[in-house]
């Protein structure tokens, strides 16, 4: 069976293969999709939420969540695969939809579990909810923040420590960058522990296939403690809250205006 994918979206965006220190699997020069998440993934490619691996062989990854139903399992025909162990091949089902996503358990051996709690019906995800299917937890990182901050203070934590490989660190999630115009509107950019280079060239850490982006035009540093900008190019504008701002230092919402082009900052800290 070929591990390749084909699709519009796909080709339109410089698929490549990755070397063997990231595993065999097709992977993109953009960061649009996680090491596992298939490229035939959902028609629909406007982000609404990720799931991001907290242990396992899947700490530091982040699946995307996109409009209409995702597939989760060991399946290679599943949206999202995961090679965790106790993960059904067709193990559970998320529906997307702007500002809500349902859980739902299809069947699997040993269930699909939301803070602890075995789900035997659908339930809708909240911001901070562990989800645990098979033994791999993930953290639900809605797009936009509805909950108020006592809730999020109460947000429940990983329950299991299982280790991580070096390859996982390397590649580990610190946040996105999320197209807000042009025809790539809804498509999120995976920004990794360390310098992430950003520009239309092919190969960088992000590449955004957009005409108003030099080959290099911006840097960010991110780490658990902060996002840091560093421009490499003039025209770049910082707005927070829609007023302009001139310091490095990111935060989650900011704004990157690059001409006709948006880009927003999620952070997962």
């Amino acid at each position: 069976m070929t591990t390749e994918h084909h699709c519009p979206f796909a080709s339109k965006m410089n698929w490549r293969r990755t070397g063997a220190s990231l595993r065999l699997s097709i992977h993109p020069s953009v960061h649009v999709l996680s090491v596992q998440q298939n490229a035939t993934a959902s028609a629909s490619n406007q982000t609404v939420a990720w799931l991001y691996g907290v242990n396992g062989v899947h700490a530091g990854e982040d699946f995307r969540l996109t409009q209409g139903e995702v597939m989760l399992g060991s399946g290679w025909d599943s949206d999202i695969v995961l090679t965790s162990p106790d993960v059904s091949r067709t193990h559970a089902k998320i529906t997307s939809a702007p500002q809500l996503c349902i859980i739902e358990d299809l069947g699997s051996s040993d269930g699909t579990h939301v803070n602890g709690q075995r789900c035997d019906d659908p339930r809708a995800l909240q911001h901070g909810d562990v989800v645990r299917i098979g033994l791999g937890e993930f953290v639900y990182v809605a797009l936009d923040r509805l909950m108020d901050d006592s809730a999020e203070q109460e947000s429940v934590k990983p329950s299991s420590s299982m280790p991580e490989s070096k390859a996982v660190r390397r590649e580990q999630t610190r946040g996105w960058l999320i197209c807000q115009s042009g025809e790539l509107r809804g498509v999120d950019f995976r920004l990794v522990e360390g310098i992430n280079r950003i520009g239309n060239l092919p190969g960088l850490e992000v590449t955004v296939p957009d005409a108003n982006l030099n080959s290099v035009h911006f840097s960010i540093e991110c780490s658990k403690e902060r996002f840091y900008l560093r421009p490499g190019a003039s025209g770049l504008q910082i707005l927070r809250e829609k007023n302009p701002v001139n310091q490095g230092l990111l935060k989650d919402g900011d704004i990157l205006q690059i001409g006709a082009l948006q880009l927003r900052l999620r952070c997962m800290t």
